[in-house]
C-alpha cells in the first residue's frame, strides 16, 4: 500500500510539473516573451581563435523588452561587406558593451545613431558597430588585425575606458597582463534546467529580486567610497597607454584617421543619492581618478600623432539617470546624445573626412 502510495506521488509530482512547463511555455508565446532573456547561458557569445570570445552568428533575441540581433559574423550591427565601396566614408566602432549597445535594441546604440546623424549631412557614411561586451585594448588589438584591417575603414572610433581600468588595480609593475586572473573568461556552459521554461523563469524572479535588494541598500547608503587610491605608476595604467599607441600606431600605418573618446560615466566629482545606488562597483574616487587619468592619456596620444583625434563627449553631455542606465551604460536618450557629439566633432573637423 505505502509503494502504491509513493508510485501516486510521484506521478502526481511529475504531472504537476510538466502542466507548470506547459502553462508557462504556452504563457512565454502570447505574453512575447524570449526564454533566452532569462537563461544563464542566452548564446549570446561564442568561442573566438583570436579573441577569447566574440558574438554569436545570427543570434536573435525576441523578447517584449528587448529585441536585439547580430549580424552574419556574430555583431551588434547590419550585414556588411569586407572590401569597402569607395564612394562612401567607411566608420568602425570599437569598444566594450557601451559601444556594443547594453540593454538596447540595434537601432538605439550611439552607433547607429550616429549613421543616421551623419547621413543627414552631405556625405554618405557607413558606420559598422563592431563593439563586444567585456572587450578591452587587448581584445581590440586582436580585432584590429584579425578584422578591422582587412575591411579598410577611413575611421575608426575607439570608445574604451573601463573594461581596462576594471583591472588596473590587480596589476603590480612586477606581474604582466598575461599574470591576471581577473580577465572574462569566455567558457561555453549548457545548463540543463535552461531547458525548462518554468526553473528558468523561477531563477530569473529570484536573480531579480536579489538584485533589487542590493540596488535598494547602495541607494539608501551610497556608494562605497574607498581611500584606496591608484598609484601613479600603475601597470594597468601603462599597459593601457601602450595599447592606446600601439592602436594610434597601427591607424597611422594603414592612413585610418582615429578618433579616442572619453567614456561618458556616472562616476563624478557628485552624485545624488539615486545616483550613487547606481554605481555598482563602489569606489567612487578611485574609478573617477581612473577615468580622469585614461582621458588624459587618450589626449597625449592624440597630440603625438597627426592622423589621432580626441573627444570629451562628457564636455557636453551630462550624465545622468536620464542619459544612463547605469554607472558607464548609455541610455536611449545617452546614446543619441553620443552620437549627435561625434557626427558634430566629425564634420567639424575636415582634416577627418
Amino acid at each position: 500500500m505505502l509503494k502504491k502510495q509513493n508510485i501516486f506521488y510521484y506521478a502526481l509530482t511529475i504531472l504537476t510539473l510538466l502542466l507548470l512547463e506547459t502553462t508557462f511555455r504556452i504563457g512565454f508565446f502570447f505574453a512575447g516573451l524570449d526564454i533566452n532573456a532569462y537563461r544563464l547561458d542566452s548564446k549570446r557569445y561564442d568561442k573566438s581563435a583570436f579573441m577569447g570570445f566574440k558574438g554569436t552568428k545570427n543570434y536573435t533575441l525576441n523578447h517584449r523588452t528587448l529585441k536585439d540581433y547580430h549580424n552574419d559574423r556574430g555583431f551588434k550591427t547590419k550585414n556588411f561587406k569586407i572590401k569597402k565601396d569607395d564612394s562612401i566614408t567607411r566608420i568602425v566602432t570599437l569598444g566594450g558593451s557601451s559601444v556594443y549597445g547594453y540593454q538596447l535594441q540595434n537601432d538605439q546604440t550611439w552607433p547607429s545613431y550616429l549613421q543616421s546623424e551623419l547621413n543627414n549631412k552631405d556625405s554618405e557614411y557607413e558606420v559598422i558597430n563592431l563593439g563586444i561586451t567585456n572587450y578591452n585594448t587587448f581584445h581590440i588589438l586582436g580585432l584590429m588585425n584579425s578584422l578591422v584591417l582587412d575591411m579598410e575603414p577611413d575611421i575608426i572610433i575607439l570608445y574604451e575606458s573601463w573594461n581596462d581600468i576594471k583591472y588596473f588595480d590587480s596589476k603590480k609593475d612586477s606581474n604582466t597582463i598575461e599574470d591576471t586572473d581577473q580577465a572574462p573568461i569566455y567558457s561555453k556552459s549548457y545548463y540543463l534546467t535552461d531547458l525548462s521554461y518554468f526553473i528558468t523563469f523561477c531563477r530569473a524572479v529570484l536573480n531579480k529580486i536579489s538584485n533589487e535588494k542590493n540596488f535598494s541598500t547602495r541607494e539608501r547608503a551610497g556608494s562605497i567610497n574607498s581611500d584606496k587610491q591608484l598609484s601613479s605608476n600603475s601597470h594597468g595604467l601603462s599597459v593601457y597607454k601602450r595599447n592606446i599607441n600601439t592602436l594610434a600606431a597601427i591607424s597611422r600605418a594603414h592612413k585610418i584617421k582615429l578618433i579616442l573618446s572619453t567614456q561618458l560615466s556616472l562616476y563624478k566629482d557628485y552624485n545624488t543619492e539615486k545616483e550613487q545606488g547606481m554605481l555598482i562597483f563602489g569606489r567612487n574616487n578611485y574609478y573617477l581618478d581612473a577615468l580622469d587619468r585614461c582621458d588624459s592619456i587618450l589626449q597625449d596620444i592624440a597630440n603625438e600623432y597627426q592622423n589621432v583625434y580626441f573627444i570629451n563627449v562628457k564636455n557636453g553631455i551630462e550624465a545622468s539617470p536620464e542619459t544612463m542606465l547605469d554607472h558607464i551604460h548609455p541610455t536611449k536618450e545617452g546614446s543619441e546624445k553620443i552620437a549627435k557629439a561625434l557626427s558634430d566633432f566629425i564634420t567639424k573637423h575636415h582634416s577627418i573626412n
